[in-house]
């Protein structure tokens, strides 16, 4: 049975045959029924497909296996139903509301956003240390026209400028490339 969403977008009717890309074998399925938008039918916007435990099964190469199962209750006999569930089930499988699977992908979004401000804080310290490297590189080829400066007369102070105020430069130059360049790549995104 597939979502009324899912018939419309990919054209199907009861009796029609269509294929699945599943775990990247195709597996050929028939819709012996539309399902309407209320109920069952109206989860994921009406994107789904549904099929008896055998049928996943042997697509998904995992015979006797279940990962999931969702059952819609009404919301006067959730509790009971938890209750019940989690003194049949045995140990190894656990019953849940769908809010407290919600709160786990919260943590697993949140640990995955402090992964990303770690690593952002990762490259930003590597950046610093290829500035660094490439300042004091730059000094280095220019010891001979530091050396003419100071001939002439020119303190270690105004040296010292120069290069702050060519440090300055190419950091801000830089600093706008890649703001600008995240930008684009997150509008492209």
């Amino acid at each position: 049975m597939i979502g009324s969403r899912l018939a419309q977008q990919e054209h199907l009717k009861p009796g029609d045959r269509f294929s699945l890309l599943v775990n990247e074998l195709p597996h050929s399925f028939t819709v012996s029924r539309v399902l309407s938008s209320k109920g069952i039918g109206g989860a994921f916007s009406g994107n789904l497909i549904v099929t008896d435990i055998r049928s996943a099964q042997d697509a998904l190469s995992a015979p006797g296996k279940v990962n999931r199962i969702e059952i819609v209750v009404d919301e006067s006999a959730i509790d009971s139903v938890l209750h019940k569930l989690e003194n049949d089930l045995p140990k190894n499988v656990t019953a849940q509301r769908p809010a407290q699977r919600g709160m786990q992908v919260d943590k697993m979004t949140r640990s995955f956003q402090y992964n990303l401000l770690a690593l952002t804080f990762i490259a930003l310290m590597v950046s610093m240390f290829l500035i660094y490297n490439t300042m004091t590189i730059s000094v280095i080829r220019r010891r001979p026209q530091i050396g003419t400066l100071r001939a002439l007369g020119v303190s270690r102070t105004q040296i010292l400028q120069l290069f702050t105020l060519e440090a300055i430069t190419f950091g801000t130059v830089g600093t706008g490339v890649g703001i600008l360049t995240g930008i684009a790549l997150h509008r492209a995104h």
